[in-house]
């Protein structure tokens, strides 16, 4: 093997290790944070208990927020892990099953970052922009999260990059190269099951007896379908081309049935926008554009042309139409959804955040960006990224609906050109500015304080209800969260002004000197600037394995009922069920099994529940909990108990009759 080759080998693996090793570790230890991770987990659970994989059910009518990857990825092994029996604990190994899709979904993405920033800016470019996606706290907590979000954003990222390496990249000799077996095998994966499975569960054929009875005529659906779909798979097998275009439909088609088309239309607008700008449409001429949006379409459009014509009706009584496409796909755009609202400078605040402290770097990578020129493949690709990230910053912005995790699309274009602008850096032999080094310190700083002063805005990235219940209720207010971000945050701005002091005390590096094989991979062979590109890796990693490893895993205690279902499953006798007061919190439903009671307002009927003999379960907040013993009236004072207080926000009482 040859040093260029060992050299590329170890780069990748590098960037993929530091990946994993932020994503994987722990990733099941911690309980599901209330509300989406045990919103979306039960939906899930569902599938498995009733054995429909075609129409999302939550509690007791049908679920039309999302679309159904994360669901698919997760219901089979919820069943196999024994998630779907109704009796019994959840299982230890429940938000694990959750929460894998979406990492291995991430550090896919950083993987293909690597592969494409390589062959189209080079190896230090390449490894400099993967570290810089992989150290984002935004993106390593959706990574580590049981939602949906990183199952559209990384597939569809991903997507774009392979159509930049097909279609800038001109060494590439892949237009007419077949489909490996491998692609066709995955797209057979997510193909043929969901044809089935529309034989299988479809409701439109309800009672339709074309040989006989249903369940022959549901039998033949399902072998014309299969066989349909292993046709157009052998077809694509033998007379499809171009490798690169058919991947990014999967992943396109991927995309699409996590979170609807929005991942397809950010990315390809940017593609167009780009290839408007360079007047180059020929290239998006390609043989394998028809064969690839046949793909695109035969993988994400079957389930929803069901679901489309499906009369079932959610909580709100929506149909999925209804609910999904025009209240949360089009509605969230125009301000019809729940949500945040903001202006311009809104999502620049959370990307502060959500990018420490490579957000201390982002605008002299962005502006650098802007001075590319010339029509080689480098130069295409920038101007791709830089559209990309000015499209999907301007999109989230203009949508009036918003959520902070909104904005984690942005992550990827914005990871590529600070990897670009550090590779510029560590090529120049010109020390980096001193007013520069000042600004990014002085950034880091305020934004540390920042975090130090509401340590619960690093929650909030991926959390909802940010306005009612801060800070005391909604965040523990001990000392030790503050000590460890301004520990965190302080070490950061250290790093990155100790890499540039270091810079200048030794002075430039003499050609040829001989590094560690990692110091390498990350600064290659840069003479003057390497100590602060170093320091700003070494801070960004160090900032997210504490934000992932410790204060994530930390705020679980307070925002995962997981701890509390584990002392009522430990307490609980025969017919004890739990009652949960004035909850809508998800987590009840999912960890109780949807075996929870609710009592949504009424006094009255917490009292009914309550004076059932023997001794009930009550689960509530915190702050609700003198308004249930004042339901409950003064003759339940010395007969409540609150047994675990483990929490922030709930409590978990007992209300025994003896």
């Amino acid at each position: 093997m040859s040093e260029e080759s060992a050299a590329e080998r170890w780069s990748f693996l590098l960037v993929v290790g530091v990946a994993a090793g932020i994503m994987l570790p722990l990733l099941g230890a911690v309980g599901f944070f209330d509300p989406w991770e045990t919103h979306y987990g039960e939906v899930a659970r569902e599938m498995a208990a009733r054995d429909d994989y075609l129409y999302p059910f939550w509690k007791d009518s049908y679920f039309f927020s999302k679309p159904v990857l994360l669901f698919w990825l997760t219901a089979p092994f919820y069943k196999v892990i024994g998630a779907a029996d109704p009796n019994g604990p959840m299982p230890a190994a429940a938000e694990l099953v959750g929460r894998l899709p979406s990492a291995l979904s991430s550090i896919l993405c950083v993987a293909v970052v690597y592969w494409a920033a390589r062959r189209l800016w080079g190896r230090r470019a390449a490894v400099l922009s993967s570290l810089a996606l992989a150290t984002m706290p935004l993106w390593a907590f959706l990574s580590r999260q049981a939602i949906t979000d990183m199952l559209y954003a990384a597939p569809a990222s991903a997507a774009l990059l392979l159509l930049a390496v097909a279609l800038f990249d001109d060494d590439a000799p892949t237009e007419e190269r077949r489909l490996p077996r491998w692609l066709v095998v995955i797209c057979g994966v997510f193909l043929l099951p969901q044809l089935v499975e529309i034989g299988r569960t479809a409701q439109f054929l309800n009672r339709v007896e074309l040989f006989g009875s249903e369940a022959a005529t549901r039998i033949a659906v399902c072998v014309a379908l299969g066989l349909s779909g292993l046709a157009l798979l052998a077809w694509l097998a033998r007379t499809a081309r171009d490798p690169l275009l058919h991947a990014a439909a999967l992943l396109f088609a991927l995309s699409t049935l996590a979170k609807g088309p929005v991942g397809v239309v950010l990315c390809g607008g940017a593609l167009i926008i780009a290839i408007a700008l360079l007047g180059e449409w020929s290239r998006l001429s390609r043989p394998a554009a028809v064969t690839s949006t046949v793909l695109y379409l035969a993988l994400a459009a079957p389930w929803p042309m069901v679901m489309s014509v499906f009369p079932g009706l959610d909580e709100g009584r929506k149909t999925w139409v209804q609910r999904f496409v025009l209240y949360d796909l089009l509605g969230r755009v125009g301000g019809a959804a729940h949500g945040d609202r903001g202006s311009f400078d809104y999502y620049l605040r959370y990307l502060g955040w959500g990018l420490f402290p490579w957000s201390a770097l982002l605008p002299f990578a962005f502006l650098e960006a802007l001075r590319a020129r010339g029509r080689t493949p480098a130069a295409r690709f920038t101007l791709l990224v830089a559209v990309w990230a000015v499209l999907t910053f301007v999109f989230f912005t203009a949508t009036v609906t918003k959520f902070h995790h909104y904005v984690a699309p942005l992550c990827v274009p914005a990871a590529l050109l600070i990897g670009r602008w550090l590779d510029g850096v560590c090529a120049d032999d010109r020390r980096v500015p001193l007013l520069l080094v000042l600004f990014a310190v002085a950034m880091t700083v305020l934004l540390g304080r920042d975090l130090v002063t509401e340590p619960w805005q690093l929650i909030d990235l991926f959390t909802y209800h940010y306005k009612s219940y801060k800070p005391d209720y909604y965040f523990p207010s001990d000392l030790e969260w503050r000590v460890g971000l301004g520990s965190a945050c302080f070490g950061a701005a250290v790093a990155l002004g100790v890499g540039a002091l270091v810079d200048g005390m030794l002075g430039e590096r003499p050609p040829g000197a001989r590094r560690p094989w990692w110091v390498h991979a990350l600064v290659g062979d840069a003479r003057a600037n390497g100590g602060f590109v170093l320091g700003a890796v070494a801070a960004a990693l160090a900032f997210t394995l504490f934000a992932v490893q410790v204060h994530y895993n930390r705020a679980s205690q307070h925002w995962s009922q997981r701890w509390i279902f584990r002392t009522y499953e430990e307490m609980k006798g025969p017919d004890e069920p739990i009652i949960a007061y004035q909850m809508d919190w998800k987590g009840e439903t999912f960890y109780g099994k949807n075996r929870d009671l609710q009592v949504k307002k009424s006094a009255a009927d917490l009292k009914k529940l309550i004076e059932r003999p023997g001794r009930e379960f009550v689960l509530v907040q915190t702050d609700r909990f003198g308004g249930m013993k004042s339901a409950l009236g003064k003759e339940y004072d010395d007969k409540i108990k609150v047994v675990d207080r483990s929490n922030q926000k709930w409590y978990l009482v007992t209300v025994d009759d003896k």
